[in-house]
């Protein structure tokens, strides 16, 4: 057995639920998840993982060994746990009491390369949905969410915790960084318009986003999905 999964949701997972009040009065209270540096809504969590996994029973065939989702990616494992872009340190101490020395040892021989490598390790890794949740729950969207909060200036009560999980989903695919090319200037226009305190610009953006990827359902869908839950916390605070 590689991990002790009903003690580690008993002892790890429960303390990341919490309630999460709007800073308006009189607003119903949203269970939240993650790290308090930015509530997310479960719904917010749950379309994360779902553009991330596509449901169990894809996960179970698809996703449960490392996998190569294509464009800038590197080998993936769990719910989007990319590991070009986690050092063999944070490898280690994510996975510690989750996955298998053997599995840790595989998972940091493809730190820093692209997805190609998968098949190095792809008879190596073999991850449940339970364990790669708990690694995700405690580990993954925490990390995100102060990632959001830092690259778009936002504080925990800003936004409501659906739009906080839009913001968090789009982060999480699109990486926290906002640079001055022409891929970005959705990036930038919703970084503007939060520093400006105008929420509802937000959701046009990430449907323009759409153009960078024409064809692709995926990420249309996406985008969109995102731009409803965004809508949807906008439309909580009234």
């Amino acid at each position: 057995m590689k991990t002790l999964y009903w003690l580690v949701q008993v002892t790890v997972l429960l303390p990341l639920i919490s309630m999460s009040q709007p800073p308006s009065g009189g607003k119903p209270k949203v269970e939240t998840v993650g790290s308090a540096v930015l509530p997310v809504s479960k719904d917010g969590r749950n379309l994360i993982v779902r553009y991330e996994t596509g449901g169990r029973a894809y996960y179970a065939r698809f996703c449960a060994r490392p996998s190569d989702p294509g464009f800038a990616s590197g080998v993936t494992v769990g719910f989007g746990y990319d590991l070009r872009f986690h050092s063999r340190g944070q490898i280690a101490k994510d996975w510690a009491g989750v996955a298998t020395p053997r599995e840790i040892v595989a998972m940091q021989s493809v730190s820093g390369l692209d997805g190609s490598n998968y098949r190095s390790i792809r008879d190596k890794v073999d991850l449940t949905w339970e364990e790669a949740e708990i690694v995700f729950d405690r580990v993954t969207l925490p990390r995100w969410q102060g990632k959001t909060a830092v690259a778009y200036h936002l504080d925990p009560d800003e936004l409501h915790p659906h739009s906080n999980g839009a913001m968090v989903c789009m982060v999480f695919n699109r990486g926290d960084g906002i640079s001055m090319r022409s891929r970005d200037i959705e990036k930038r226009a919703i970084r503007s318009a939060l520093d400006r305190g105008e929420p509802r610009a937000v959701p046009p953006q990430l449907r323009l986003m759409k153009r960078l990827w024409p064809g692709h359902d995926g990420l249309q869908g996406r985008r969109e999905d995102e731009a409803v839950l965004f809508e949807k916390g906008i439309e909580s605070f009234k």
